[in-house]
């Protein structure tokens, strides 16, 4: 209120204002994450020629005498072997990441089709109108509309009148058939006429002859009963 300015105020209010930066994507992490392990294969093999040309100059001095100088170059090669080696503790570390993050988006897409797919089910019930308790009365209703249709089948296979016989009039009827060949037979009997179908069937009194003999005698009291009949 006394007029006093702060220049450094409405910057300072951007900068604790300013917005955070989006997360990239997967894919451009794992991309930057491949180029780099990229970046330090080729530095860690730039390091392994270096190695290798102090210990050819090492050689060199030595086969001089010069031994100060062959302990110089070594010096160099350690110094080289121990950037190759925060090289490589580095360069497993982005790997380690790499896979991690390789992981969780497998996972997540796993996640997302288990969810769409999780969605579509959900979906498909809701327009089939289906529940549980609906598919219970559902099925119920199949048992008992087989279970009719076996009664249906179950009565169809007994027949249709079969009750509206009356056994005994049949007994009846048979016996007086019966009645009536056996009439029919005396009857040709006494008149000499042919004997019946049935007569002929019964069993004669065995007359002790030969089959053959038999067989004569059969077909010729057969052609005598004819005779007569004409």
């Amino acid at each position: 209120g006394d007029g006093t300015e702060f220049p450094y105020c409405g910057e300072r209010m951007k900068i604790l204002g300013k917005k955070k930066k989006k997360a990239p994507e997967t894919r451009e992490s794992l991309a930057k994450l491949r180029n780099t392990i990229t970046v330090l294969e080729k530095r860690e093999e730039f390091l392994h020629e270096k190695c290798d040309a102090e210990t050819a100059k090492a050689k060199a001095a030595l086969a001089k005498g010069n031994k100060k100088l062959a302990m110089n170059h070594l010096k160099r090669k350690k110094v080289y072997e121990g950037q190759i080696e925060k090289l490589q503790g580095t360069k497993l570390t982005l790997e380690q990441q790499m896979m991690t993050l390789e992981s969780a988006n497998v996972n997540a897409e796993a996640i997302s089709a288990m969810r769409d797919a999780n969605t579509s089910l959900k979906q498909t019930y809701k327009a089939k109108g289906m529940s549980v308790e609906k598919v219970e009365d559902e099925l119920d209703d199949i048992r008992e509309t087989m279970e009719d249709a076996a009664l249906v089948g179950d009565a169809l296979a007994q027949g249709i009148g079969d009750d509206l016989i009356d056994e005994d009039d049949l007994a009846d009827e048979l016996a007086q058939l019966e009645s009536d060949g056996l009439n029919e037979q005396l009857m040709g009997l006494s008149t000499g006429g042919a004997a019946p179908a049935a007569a002929a069937k019964m069993p004669s009194a065995p007359t002790g002859k030969p089959a053959a003999a038999q067989s004569e005698a059969d077909e010729l009291a057969a052609l005598e009963a004819e005779m007569l009949a004409t």
